[in-house]
């Protein structure tokens, strides 16, 4: 049952449908919402403030133009969860907003530590900061944070039909799980989509993914496809007319998640609609 959801905000048009996707699902579950605004410290320091110092003389500025930019980030701070704060209210959802300095990533997870869901915009205001090994600040999230992570699209339409990427592992047990419990409060039909695997495994899978979704009266179906995974779900799901997602975040190993992006990587920059991951 979800009770509570961690929706970031920096007031991006990202993280506004981000926002509007998270109230629609707290109202069916009777949630509340936390609403997170981070002043990035990064933008405080490094790159952003060497690049404004070298272009006004070559000096790195502090005192009170430091308290400028700080004010700058305090003032998009607040208005970001105001904004969130006019929407929950009139949602009629219960919220709790807080306001951070840090580094945004740490502070996300550190939030998110009690919650049942993040719920996160594929992009916002300040992508451009991101870590070069890591990838955004999203795809440090999911590889940090240990809860269900909702990446929502660009855009808000409403979720009709769902796609699970399932291969029996525990962690796609968990993306099956929480997605059963969104997809019966919404009454979704789903797809248990499993890519390569072998005829002795059929029925097992089957079987597992009928317990799980039972509960919670989602009416099913399975598929079992062969290829290279990544292909196979990203063509389901476009050719199947699917708007919902739901998969485990995993990668073959350490090196190939950090440095060559993993399947779930590739699937969250590729999939233009609301992206349930599990970890």
């Amino acid at each position: 049952m979800l009770k509570n959801i961690v929706i970031p905000t920096d007031g991006s048009k990202a993280s506004l449908v981000s926002i509007e996707y998270s109230l629609n699902i707290a109202k069916l579950f009777g949630a509340k919402v936390t609403g997170l605004s981070v002043i990035d410290i990064r933008r405080l320091a490094g790159p952003f403030i060497h690049d404004i110092g070298t272009s006004i003389g070559g000096m790195v500025p502090y005192g009170s133009f430091m308290d400028t930019i700080k004010d700058m980030l305090n003032s998009a701070a607040d208005t970001a969860l105001l904004n969130l704060e006019n929407m929950c209210r009139e949602k009629d959802v219960p919220f709790e907003l807080k306001k951070e300095e840090g580094i945004i990533t740490k502070l996300i997870s550190e939030t998110a530590a009690d919650a049942d869901l993040i719920a996160m915009g594929k992009t916002g205001e300040h992508s451009e900061w991101s870590d070069a090994l890591l990838g955004s600040n999203l795809e440090s999230v999911v590889r940090q944070a240990h809860k269900p992570i909702l990446i929502t699209s660009e855009k808000h339409t409403p979720m009709t039909k769902l796609l699970v990427a399932y291969d029996g592992s525990d962690i796609a047990g968990k993306a099956l799980k929480a997605s059963a419990e969104i997809a019966g409060k919404m009454k979704l039909p789903g797809t248990v989509l499993c890519v390569g695997i072998g005829k002795e495994k059929v029925e097992e899978l089957s079987s597992r993914a009928e317990q799980i979704f039972k509960p919670y009266s989602v009416d099913f179906k399975m598929s079992f496809e062969n290829g290279e995974p990544e292909n196979v779900v990203l063509n389901k799901f476009n050719e199947g007319g699917y708007d919902f997602m739901a998969m485990g975040a995993y990668g073959h190993s350490k090196i190939r998640e950090l440095i060559l992006g993993s399947t779930t990587v590739h699937i969250m920059r590729k999939v233009d609609a609301p992206l349930l991951i599990c970890r």
